[in-house]
């Protein structure tokens, strides 16, 4: 499990990527867009920290959709083409995949 908070995304390309969060770090936009807490141009506030990401195992296509263990330790994730993996968040590994073959009608 990820010693503190976590932000899991999928990827259009397959990859899925794990940032671990410390609490006082904020998330913010390049932009300046509404979501933003500071505008572009500005120094950085001091309790925004660089966040290392962590790449897991992907998937061949497009990431469509993630579910996170609600002790925080696991992710399942789904591909386009049918294919789920379940993930080890700790130590990154992938520990079963199945892909689902035929559509349903």
């Amino acid at each position: 499990m990820p010693s503190a908070p976590a932000l899991v995304c999928g990827t259009s390309k397959g990859g899925i990527r794990v940032w671990e969060l410390a609490p006082s770090n904020t998330v913010t936009s390049s932009s300046g867009g509404s979501g933003s807490r500071r505008k572009e141009g500005s120094k950085k506030d001091a309790t925004e920290q660089s966040v290392a990401a962590k790449d897991l195992p992907g998937h061949q296509r497009g990431v469509v959709s993630l579910c996170v263990s609600r002790d925080g330790s696991w992710v399942v994730s789904t591909s386009s083409d049918g294919e789920t993996r379940l993930l080890d968040l700790t130590s990154g590994a992938s520990e079963a995949s199945a892909t689902v073959v035929g559509k349903g009608e």
